[in-house]
Protein backbone atom coordinates (compact mmCIF):
# COMPACT_ATOMS: atom_id res chain seq x y z
CA UNK A 1 0.00 0.00 0.00
CA UNK A 2 0.98 3.54 -0.54
CA UNK A 3 2.87 4.94 2.28
CA UNK A 4 0.99 7.87 3.67
CA UNK A 5 -2.05 5.83 3.86
CA UNK A 6 -0.55 4.39 6.97
CA UNK A 7 0.25 7.78 8.29
CA UNK A 8 -3.24 9.22 8.34
CA UNK A 9 -4.74 5.42 9.23
CA UNK A 10 -2.64 5.80 12.40
CA UNK A 11 -3.59 9.19 13.10
CA UNK A 12 -7.39 8.48 12.58
CA UNK A 13 -7.65 5.08 13.91
CA UNK A 14 -5.44 4.95 16.94
CA UNK A 15 -3.88 1.69 18.61
CA UNK A 16 -5.66 0.34 21.39
CA UNK A 17 -2.64 0.84 23.84
CA UNK A 18 -2.39 4.67 22.25
CA UNK A 19 -6.48 5.14 23.32
CA UNK A 20 -7.93 6.05 26.73
CA UNK A 21 -10.63 3.24 27.46
CA UNK A 22 -11.32 4.52 31.15
CA UNK A 23 -13.49 7.47 30.90
CA UNK A 24 -14.47 9.52 33.56
CA UNK A 25 -18.13 8.59 34.83
CA UNK A 26 -18.31 11.25 37.88
CA UNK A 27 -18.61 14.69 37.85
CA UNK A 28 -15.45 15.30 40.14
CA UNK A 29 -13.42 12.71 37.57
CA UNK A 30 -14.36 14.66 34.73
CA UNK A 31 -13.34 18.45 36.02
CA UNK A 32 -9.82 16.39 36.78
CA UNK A 33 -9.33 15.07 33.38
CA UNK A 34 -11.09 18.37 32.00
CA UNK A 35 -8.27 20.29 34.24
CA UNK A 36 -5.71 18.29 33.10
CA UNK A 37 -6.05 18.82 29.52
CA UNK A 38 -5.90 22.05 29.63
CA UNK A 39 -2.61 22.16 31.99
CA UNK A 40 -1.27 19.71 29.08
CA UNK A 41 -2.49 22.30 26.67
CA UNK A 42 -1.02 25.13 28.16
CA UNK A 43 2.17 23.26 28.90
CA UNK A 44 2.64 22.48 24.70
CA UNK A 45 1.55 26.25 23.95
CA UNK A 46 4.39 27.85 26.33
CA UNK A 47 6.64 26.15 25.01
CA UNK A 48 5.63 26.43 21.39
CA UNK A 49 5.80 30.27 21.95
CA UNK A 50 8.78 29.73 23.75
CA UNK A 51 10.17 28.51 20.74
CA UNK A 52 8.84 31.18 18.30
CA UNK A 53 10.17 33.83 20.93
CA UNK A 54 13.73 32.67 20.68
CA UNK A 55 13.78 32.18 16.64
CA UNK A 56 12.30 35.85 16.38
CA UNK A 57 15.16 36.97 18.83
CA UNK A 58 17.74 35.02 16.96
CA UNK A 59 16.22 36.77 13.55
CA UNK A 60 16.13 40.28 14.78
CA UNK A 61 19.10 39.86 16.05
CA UNK A 62 20.78 38.64 12.69
CA UNK A 63 18.63 41.44 10.99
CA UNK A 64 19.65 44.26 12.74
CA UNK A 65 22.81 45.11 10.92
CA UNK A 66 21.23 48.35 10.01
CA UNK A 67 19.49 48.97 5.96
CA UNK A 68 22.72 51.18 5.28
CA UNK A 69 24.32 47.41 4.75
CA UNK A 70 21.70 45.72 2.35
CA UNK A 71 22.94 48.85 -0.48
Amino acid sequence: MIDYYHHYKDRLFPSPDRTYSKLPTDHTAIREELARIKSDKLARRMEREKGIQAQEETAAAQSSKGWFKWW
